[in-house]
């Protein structure tokens, strides 16, 4: 019986440690996995993609799934700077329109006296509506 007692309580012994040793190594595995999420979920857009480069995957999975938040986060920062031209400027001219002299006018200096001179060269409101404003005859 002291026989069977002390061969359960090796036995135990063993199990705890495999345990152990399995519970270290599942955090070591989920530790990269566990960064990149709370980098994506906290960071600013701004700061994400310098961020993910500098997290180190130790194995090849970790790093395939870095590279593909990477890359995710590249292509939304070009989209969004993509709309961010395209709603600060005209898309038949290609000049800024309000929202882009907004912003212009707001990066220069305060110091400087700074005028807009507005002049309508060619009649777009008569081609905007398709009326004549003077006669009200359409125009095409």
């Amino acid at each position: 019986m002291q026989t069977v007692e002390n061969a359960l309580w090796f036995l135990l012994g063993i199990i705890g440690i495999t345990a152990a040793v399995m519970a270290q190594l599942a955090r070591h595995l989920v530790f990269p996995l566990e960064r990149l999420a709370d980098m994506v979920r906290n960071g600013s857009s701004e700061a994400q993609p310098v961020l993910l480069t500098s997290e180190k995957a130790w194995y090849f999975e970790a790093d395939r799934l870095k590279e593909a938040v990477q890359e995710h986060l590249n292509a939304m920062a070009g989209r969004m700077a993509t709309l961010s031209d395209e709603a600060m400027t005209d898309p038949l001219t290609g000049l800024c329109n309000r929202r882009g002299f907004n912003v212009l006018a707001d990066q220069q200096s305060d110091d400087l006296a700074q005028c807009v001179i507005a002049i309508d060269i060619d009649h777009f409101k008569k081609i905007n509506t398709g009326t004549d404003t003077k006669s009200g005859t359409r125009c095409w």
